[in-house]
């Protein structure tokens, strides 16, 4: 789960931290960085808007001047992970982490991919590595109780989110993925105790309104599971899976117009959304 946002304030302080690190880079990246900000700058701002595919090419230009540098490999990573290219996303992470060894947002999303990837051993060791970089952040010792959660390994997750919420006590990740195992072995009560405990950690909290919209949809509420949906959209309106599921939810209401308009603009915050595409492919077809 992905609860930080990057503003412009963050990446220009980005970009001046990443002049001072690539400056010991090997080849000379230091210099050679002045050469491609323009680039560097420019996939930034696609990369705010969520445009990833627009966002590639410019950091893959901007790295043919700066090879060595960690930033570019990194953000690369990330572009090629929301877009669901899983080894290219690989590549570029693990080439960022040769280039600066211990940081904690590689390991971080390495982690995340290679759980995703169905790797949990070697998520499990970018995840402790994140946190041993870090113990004061509770974010990666909640992906590590995702691990076991993916095992389903159930007491053991829970321990690791219990950990989260001691290290980071304004965290809501912990209670939302706590909500999600809950969810998991069928107990919705529990699943929406927990998920409304992270509401209450972060009231604007985006993920949360959308796991508390798949709890009530897997019961049947399908009014309130768009009413949060919808609520997760208002935060973040580039919400793509909100989105989807937004769809198939007005779809079983029997809403075929607003559906299709769902999955729709889906595809119009992220072209490569398969499961929107899926969606409207199969309506076309049931007609």
């Amino acid at each position: 789960m992905d609860y930080r946002s990057i503003n412009i304030r963050f990446i220009k302080a980005l970009f001046c931290a990443g002049l001072l690190l690539t400056a010991f880079s090997p080849g000379g990246a230091g210099q050679t960085r002045y050469m491609g900000e323009g680039y560097f700058e420019s996939a930034m701002e696609k990369y705010v808007q969520g445009l990833y595919d627009e966002a590639i090419p410019l950091y893959r230009k901007f790295l043919e001047v700066a090879p060595y540098d960690f930033q570019g490999h990194y953000f690369l990573g990330r572009c090629y992970s929301f877009i669901g290219d899983r080894e290219n996303a690989r590549a570029y992470f693990d080439k960022s982490l040769r280039i600066i060894p211990d940081n904690y947002d590689a390991h971080y999303y390495l982690g995340v991919l290679l759980l995703q990837m169905g790797d949990s051993d070697g998520a499990l060791d970018h995840f402790r590595k994140a946190h041993e970089k870090i113990p004061t952040l509770g974010d990666a010792v909640v992906q590590m109780g995702n691990v076991f959660r993916a095992r389903k390994e159930y007491p053991k997750a829970m321990e690791y989110y219990r950990q989260a919420m001691r290290i980071e006590p304004g965290l809501p990740d912990p209670y939302i993925a706590a909500g999600v195992m809950h969810r998991e072995q069928g107990d919705i009560p529990g699943a929406l105790k927990s998920l409304n405990k992270g509401l209450e950690k972060k009231p604007s909290c985006s993920e949360a309104f959308f796991e508390i919209g798949n709890t009530l949809k897997m019961k049947g509420d399908l009014d309130g599971a768009a009413a949060n949906y919808t609520k997760a959209l208002e935060i973040r309106p580039r919400y793509v899976e909100a989105q989807n599921n937004l769809g198939e939810t007005l779809l079983a209401k029997g809403d075929r117009e607003g559906a299709r308009t769902g999955f729709e603009k889906a595809l119009k915050i992220a072209p490569w959304y398969s499961p929107a595409a899926e969606n409207l492919k199969k309506m076309s077809t049931d007609q």
